[in-house]
């Protein structure tokens, strides 16, 4: 069994953690890294942009053995002093930061690398309102903690709701957090409501800031009741995994953002806006939805665009690729 540990955590400012094997609280800097093997750790913004050199992290005694804090002028400044790294959050200018860890010590794979999309939450960054970090969340704390290690090839990312159980093991290898939090919940126990931090593994930095992401294929994506979310980043992408939906239960708008199949040819369920559920669409593209059947089988109707009792307003958006004769427009 390799030795390579990644311990990734992220907090809310000022608020404390624990985690299932250290009892210890956590300091309140946004990203702590712990290692138990040589790791290089590289920070990039949105564009690709290397805004945090190359930094050699090595395994020690202490309970974090990298801290950095992204903070929000307004707020007061860092909440870590000393840290690592510390950033002001509106001085960055970037929606999203890029966090590459690569394993290069003993019991490692060389150059084994793991890499993840991370925003803040709303509080921190001002982002509220667009694709990474829904606002407002309906009630209690976002604090959430990821644990991330390596073990045999396995990365795992634990939440602060409830540490014994990760994302890796529900979601699977792809997900994209808050948005895939339900179905998560649903085996931890936690509140799917209160996690606003942006959290999504990558293939790569390319990848990233291509502003591609997929959704698990473990449950639907679901835009929370209570969250106003607005998808106008441009360029961004998303896929979806076959058999899954995207549902709006709260108030999701997007403007120029495509929704996809994850995997060429498997096709998705497409969106569904429920009856609490609202927003604008314009300039959207949704594509390549239905499913593959086998020979024989009857086919049932597939929708790209679904609406369950309510209006909403569709400005020039394109709808198209259904597999298996699915439809466009669906009204229930």
């Amino acid at each position: 069994m390799r030795t390579f540990f990644i311990f990734f955590v992220l907090l809310a400012l000022s608020t404390t953690a624990t985690r299932a094997a250290d009892t210890s609280p956590l300091s309140s800097w946004e990203i702590s890294v712990r290692v138990e093997t040589e790791t290089t750790i590289k920070i990039y913004d949105d564009s690709g942009a290397v805004i945090y050199p190359l930094h050699v992290i090595h395994p020690s005694s202490a309970l974090d053995d990298w801290t950095a804090d992204l903070f929000s002028a307004a707020s007061g400044g860092p909440d870590c002093i000393p840290c690592d790294w510390s950033g002001d959050w509106d001085l960055l200018a970037t929606l999203f930061i890029v966090i590459e860890l690569v394993a290069d010590g003993p019991g490692a794979a060389p150059g084994e690398t793991r890499t993840y999309a991370y925003a803040p939450g709303g509080t921190i960054s001002g982002n509220s309102g667009n694709f990474y970090t829904p606002s407002p969340v309906a009630g209690g704390s976002p604090d959430i903690v990821f644990t991330v290690f390596d073990d045999d090839g396995n990365t795992e990312i634990h939440a602060a709701d409830d540490p014994s159980v990760t994302y890796e093991e529900v979601l699977g290898s792809s997900y994209v957090v808050p948005y895939n939090n339900e179905t998560y919940c649903l085996v931890a126990g936690c509140n799917s409501d209160h996690n606003v931090f942006f959290l999504s593994p990558v293939p790569s930095v390319a990848q990233a800031t291509a502003r591609r992401f997929r959704f698990s294929a473990a449950g639907h994506a679901i835009v929370q009741p209570g969250w106003t979310t607005n998808w106008d980043v441009p360029g961004l992408t998303l896929e979806f995994p076959n058999r899954t939906l995207l549902i709006a239960e709260g108030s999701l708008a997007m403007d120029g953002v495509t929704l996809t199949e994850a995997v060429a040819g498997e096709g998705w369920y497409g969106v569904l806006y429920q009856p609490d559920g609202g927003g604008v669409l314009r300039g959207v593209t949704i594509e390549k939805f239905g499913y593959q059947l086998p020979p024989g089988a009857r086919a049932y109707p597939i929708c790209g665009l679904t609406v369950n009792d309510r209006w909403l307003a569709v400005y020039r958006s394109t709808i198209q690729d259904g597999i298996n004769g699915a439809n466009g427009v669906c009204s229930i």
